[in-house]
């Protein structure tokens, strides 16, 4: 539950900066990519399909109802919430890792997970055709969750 509420605090001090769909911010070991509304006020249907597709418990938090999926110890953090009025948000936190590609220079992060944790991250989503495939409407942020892998992609 606190690494929860710490990851819905850093969600919403991002989510006010945050002008696109998906922005990455480079935070020297480790990464965090918003997905907010493009304008406040506005619902943003990647944070609503995101959020849909977490197939966790949802979790109560001063900001509303979320979800949150842990990938590893602690080395990639998927955090969605619905901001009641504000409509939905998430945010990724993900540590530097041999798992971990963070490239601030390029604007380019990834993660792979493969083997009994990459099933385990697939099972907490809602899957279609037997697994996930996501991509956000600005095409910077992708997702893929398959028994054998799992991959998350930024590139700005």
């Amino acid at each position: 539950m606190k690494l929860f509420t710490m990851m819905v605090l850093l969600l919403l001090a991002f989510s006010s900066q945050s002008y696109a769909i998906a922005r990455a911010q480079f935070l020297g070991m480790q990464a965090m990519i918003n997905v907010t509304n493009p304008s406040m006020g506005d619902l943003d249907p990647d944070a609503i399909e995101l959020y849909r597709a977490m197939n966790v418990p949802i979790q109560d938090s001063f900001l509303g109802p979320g979800k949150a999926i842990v990938i590893g110890n602690k080395l990639l953090n998927l955090t969605c919430v619905s901001r009641r009025d504000k409509g939905f948000e998430c945010s990724f936190l993900i540590q530097r890792s041999p798992q971990t590609t963070i490239d601030s220079s390029r604007g380019f992060i990834r993660f792979v997970s493969s083997g009994v944790e990459a099933e385990e991250v697939f099972r907490k989503f809602n899957l279609s055709g037997g697994s996930f495939k996501y991509t956000s409407i600005d095409q910077r942020l992708t997702i893929s969750a398959e028994p054998n892998q799992f991959v998350l992609q930024y590139q700005e």
